[in-house]
């Protein structure tokens, strides 16, 4: 069974969107922070240069997946229209 998809919730698919890249920005901060404090910039900084990553990656990564997505679904929804939506091959069970 064949069904295309011509349009789809801005709403949904930014709060799924972003909620995702908060998710990657908090293991990749927790990653940098971890490597910071074995790294550190100076001796005078041990386990403070880059500890703030826990908490502005998944802010500044969720806030550019919310600004990302809005245009990325905007423009979906423009182009499925010009176009046609993607079409997708669904089977039921």
């Amino acid at each position: 069974m064949s069904m295309k998809v011509n349009r789809v919730s801005p709403k949904a698919f930014v709060y799924i969107f972003s909620s995702i890249n908060v998710v990657i920005g908090l293991v990749v901060g927790a990653f940098v922070t971890v490597a910071s404090l074995f790294a550190p910039a100076s001796p005078d900084d041990v386990g403070t240069g880059w500890a703030w990553a826990i908490l502005m990656f998944p802010l500044l990564n969720g806030l550019f997946g919310l600004v990302g997505g809005a245009l990325l679904v905007v423009m979906y929804n423009l182009f499925a229209k010009w176009f046609g939506g993607v079409e997708l091959e669904v089977e039921n069970f």
